[in-house]
């Protein structure tokens, strides 16, 4: 008896990468590279946007010398993810580069990506942006 097993869309694809980011950033580097190119090839900008941020994530995880390499994927994801009509991708990318710039001394511009992420986030994903504010802000020794 064989089963049917569903082909998973692209943005469930892209979805996988980004979980697989910081569980095996390789396996997520190469996924994600693929989805956003097949993403981009068929205009399908909520994959792309999604994979662009896996992308990001991982290479953030896999190598220190590759930092503006994975800001510059993170970046591209809020591109994406506004152009794909969708403001909460794109606060979500915000929320992930304000993570990196935030753990790599730049404490200040993760926090102004926060603010900016903030007002598009409802949710769970509010919720998780809301405690990143404060630990950033607990970090910067701001406690009012």
């Amino acid at each position: 008896m064989s089963t049917h097993v569903p082909k998973q869309t692209m943005p469930e694809q892209a979805r996988e990468a980004l979980r697989l980011a910081e569980a095996d950033p390789g396996r997520s580097l190469v996924l994600a590279a693929s989805i956003t190119q097949r993403a981009l090839d068929e205009q399908d900008l909520e994959a792309a946007a999604i994979a662009e941020r896996a992308w990001g994530l991982a290479t953030l995880h896999m190598s220190e010398e590759s930092l503006d390499t994975a800001f510059g994927h993170l970046r591209a994801a809020i591109k994406l993810g506004r152009r794909a009509g969708s403001p909460e991708l794109a606060a979500e990318a915000r929320m992930t580069l304000a993570f990196a710039l935030t753990v790599h001394g730049r404490a200040q511009q993760g926090l102004r990506e926060l603010d900016r992420a903030l007002p598009q986030l409802t949710g769970v994903a509010r919720a998780r942006a809301q405690a990143q504010r404060g630990a950033i802000l607990y970090a910067l020794d701001r406690f009012d």
